[in-house]
């Protein structure tokens, strides 16, 4: 697996970076040579976090831990990995190793974790506004929701404008989408 690091008000010291090579090893299993692992480590005060992105034929598998210690930080993330792999086996079997994918051998679980299938309860179908970026955030505020799709009023591209973890705001724009 490739591996890449960045690191923000963060130094990345020899000894996390053996660790992270040799449990990132433990989830190689899954993924075939051509995956690519991205890690972010970042300080902010006295909390330390640790992103792990792996990408696979196209596919995005993401992972993100918060604590006062890196090194914990490493174990909950990849645990975090792993779980999302073992939810989703059957439906990720033309992404991953099949031979990686055993109910009875884990890397970071001695037994299977339990999950819960989430239901679609509620469908809701809304008309698109064009709006500029200022305006959809004050529509989200004003609706006090973490997110708001937007027909983008220069390019009329469909937006999607959400609330991030720190506080500020985040746009995603579908670039294949027209409103008209």
């Amino acid at each position: 697996m490739q591996l890449t690091t960045h690191s923000k008000n963060y130094s990345i010291n020899d000894k996390l970076m053996k660790i992270l090579t040799v449990k990132l090893d433990k989830l190689q299993r899954y993924f075939d040579e051509g995956a690519t692992c991205a890690i972010g480590c970042s300080r902010t005060g006295r909390t330390e976090k640790l992103e792990i992105t792996v990408t696979q034929k196209g596919r995005l598998f993401r992972a993100e831990a918060v604590s006062s210690n890196m090194f914990v930080n490493v174990d909950l993330a990849l645990a975090k990995l792993e779980r999302q792999i073992i939810k989703n086996k059957e439906k990720l079997k033309s992404i991953l190793r099949s031979e990686g994918i055993d109910d009875k051998k884990f890397a970071f679980y001695t037994k299977p974790p339990k999950f819960t299938e989430a239901e679609v309860i509620k469908q809701k179908t809304f008309a698109i506004d064009p709006l500029s970026p200022e305006e959809a955030k004050l529509a989200m505020e004003t609706i006090d929701h973490s997110f708001y799709v937007y027909a983008n009023k220069n390019n009329s591209k469909v937006n999607i404008m959400y609330r991030r973890t720190d506080g500020n705001v985040g746009i995603i724009e579908i670039s294949n989408s027209k409103v008209t």
